[in-house]
């Protein structure tokens, strides 16, 4: 039982240089959807680039948070998926965040490390919270090479504790990509 209802999307970013070596960025975004599902989600966001002269050095730091609502009008039927007129509305109120930080050991090998805690959408009573680690070894700006390992825990019995490791591999077909405002070379 699907339904057409508008959905609102805003990000205002700020960054600042205050000299060759300090890069500050902040950011603020707003996402609205109205109907009888309602949704809103807040979040503010800041990325902190420190990189010296020398090149083949950087470090990154960042994080962001975000508070949602979601609103169902005369709450849920779960067998029908249907909200009875009479029934109570529905509300959740989830947290969430993440922080972040990597370094740049040498001209193409970069390590990097990311918490996050996130409160369940559809119950703000549950958690879940994770711990990633990651290795990248940049070839050239065309190929990336990335392996890592997450630990996550949950108060959900399916991800209660879930380790899981992961290797990418990231290329570029077509021209001269953009490198990241962080690659220090």
């Amino acid at each position: 039982n699907f339904t057409r209802q508008p959905a609102f999307l805003a990000h205002l970013t700020w960054s600042r240089d205050w000299s060759i070596e300090h890069l500050l960025i902040l950011g603020l975004s707003a996402y609205r959807e109205r109907g009888r599902h309602s949704t809103r989600l807040y979040a503010a966001d800041l990325t902190y680039r420190w990189s010296p002269v020398e090149r083949g050095r950087s470090v990154v730091l960042g994080g962001e948070i975000f508070l949602g609502k979601n609103k169902l009008i005369g709450g849920l039927n779960p067998e029908t998926d249907v909200a009875p007129d009479s029934a109570p509305d529905d509300v959740n109120e989830p947290l969430g965040w993440f922080a972040y930080a990597q370094i740049q050991l040498s001209w193409w090998l970069y390590l990097g490390g990311r918490y996050e805690v996130v409160e369940e959408p559809t119950d703000d009573k549950l958690k879940t919270r994770g711990l990633a680690g990651y290795l990248s070894y940049y070839t050239t700006e065309y190929l990336r090479f990335r392996v890592g390992i997450e630990h996550r825990r949950s108060d959900l019995p399916l991800q209660r504790r879930v380790i899981s490791g992961f290797f990418e591999i990231n290329f570029v077909f077509g021209s001269h990509p953009t490198e990241p405002y962080w690659v220090s070379r």
